[in-house]
């Protein structure tokens, strides 16, 4: 039988922001509400690393360094998505992407067949001086599917 609930695979950016926080715990209780599931994804930014690299910002053992702490920190913010998530009763799987951020973000969701995306909000001014508000905007702008943007 099919489900009354449009969306029934949800994907959340998670990123250790406040805004990334609340739409987890959105998109926590809309899959609950829908019976659906959710794939937390976190994302390595390798791109911009190597740019900061080939611009001579970091030398390569401190890229190394950095990227190590990026994943850590990345892997936390998974494990308490998905323990919020199983708390709710709700099917989660945690994925970290590395590459650029909306670009790994995009393939996920037609790798996941997301049908929804939920992500924490960002501002215009953000995205002027904040490379994670850029990517976010990218990924609006180039989402093939709905994006539900949580303050």
């Amino acid at each position: 039988m099919a489900s009354s609930h449009p969306f029934q695979h949800i994907l959340v950016w998670v990123d250790g922001t406040d805004a990334a926080d609340n739409a987890c715990q959105k998109a926590i209780e809309l899959a609950s509400a829908a019976r659906a599931r959710i794939t937390a994804v976190a994302v390595v930014d390798t791109e911009t690393l190597s740019s900061l690299l080939k611009q001579k910002f970091l030398v390569p053992d401190e890229m190394q360094d950095f990227e190590r702490e990026i994943e850590a920190s990345s892997e936390k913010y998974l494990n308490k998505a998905r323990e919020c998530a199983k708390k709710a009763g709700v099917k989660t799987d945690v994925v970290l992407l590395r590459g650029t951020c909306h670009s790994a973000v995009l393939a996920e969701i037609k790798k996941s067949g997301a049908d929804l995306v939920v992500m924490g909000i960002f501002s215009a001014e953000d995205i002027r001086r904040d490379l994670t508000a850029r990517e976010r905007q990218l990924l609006l702008d180039n989402s093939p599917v709905p994006v539900l943007v949580v303050p």
